[in-house]
C-alpha cells in the first residue's frame, strides 16, 4: 500500500517564482508605457540636470546655507542632499519607474562629474535615519533638520537643525521646479 504522508499539496498562492515573473512583467510594461510617453528620456535629463545643478552650484548653495565655518560637515550635507533628491524624485515624478530612472541618471552623472560628492553621499546608515524622520507623521522638514543636527553630533542645536531643514527644502524645491519645467506626460 502507498504511503501518502510525504506528498505535499500545492497551495492556492502563487509561488515566489510566479510572483517575481508577474512583478517583472508589470515593471517592463510600466517602463515601456513611460518610454512611449517620452518620460524615460525626460527622467534621464532630469537626473542629469539635478546632478549638474548640485555639483556646479551645489558648493555655493551648501556654503550659503552652512557657512564657511562649517566645512567639516560637508559629508553630512552630501548625504542629506542625495537623500532629498531621492525623496523628491519619488514625490514629484509621475511613476516609480520614472523616479528610479531619474535617480539612476542623477547618481551616474554625479559619479562622473562630482566623484567626491558621490562617494561621500553613499552612507546608508545616515539614509536610514533620514527615512525614519521622513516617514514619521507631520512636520517632515523639522524632523529632517533634527536628524541632520544629530548626525553632525549637534543634537538639539537649533543652528544645525535649521541648516538641515534649509538644505532639504532647497533640494525639494529645486527638483519640483525642474519636474514642472520638463513637464512629464
Amino acid at each position: 500500500m502507498c504511503d501518502d504522508r510525504d506528498i505535499k499539496i500545492a497551495g492556492s498562492q502563487p509561488s515566489n517564482t510566479d510572483r517575481n515573473k508577474l512583478e517583472t512583467s508589470y515593471a517592463t510594461e510600466e517602463f515601456n508605457r513611460e518610454k512611449q510617453k517620452g518620460n524615460i528620456e525626460k527622467a534621464r535629463r532630469l537626473g542629469v540636470l539635478v546632478a549638474e545643478h548640485l555639483s556646479a552650484q551645489g558648493r555655493s548653495i551648501l556654503f550659503d546655507i552652512i557657512g564657511e565655518d562649517k566645512r567639516d560637515y560637508i559629508t553630512q550635507c552630501h548625504q542629506l542632499v542625495t537623500f532629498a533628491v531621492s525623496v523628491s524624485f519619488g514625490r514629484f515624478c509621475s511613476s516609480s519607474v520614472v523616479s528610479k530612472t531619474a535617480y539612476n541618471s542623477f547618481s551616474d552623472t554625479l559619479k562622473r562629474i562630482a566623484p567626491e560628492m558621490y562617494t561621500s553621499s553613499k552612507d546608508m546608515g545616515a539614509w536610514s535615519f533620514y527615512f525614519l524622520a521622513y516617514r514619521r507623521a507631520g512636520d517632515v522638514e523639522r524632523r529632517i533638520g533634527q536628524t541632520f543636527a544629530m548626525l553632525c553630533s549637534h543634537d538639539g542645536d537649533p543652528v544645525f537643525q535649521e541648516i538641515g531643514e534649509a538644505l532639504y527644502c532647497r533640494v525639494m524645491s529645486l527638483v519640483e521646479n525642474l519636474v514642472n519645467e520638463i513637464g512629464f506626460n
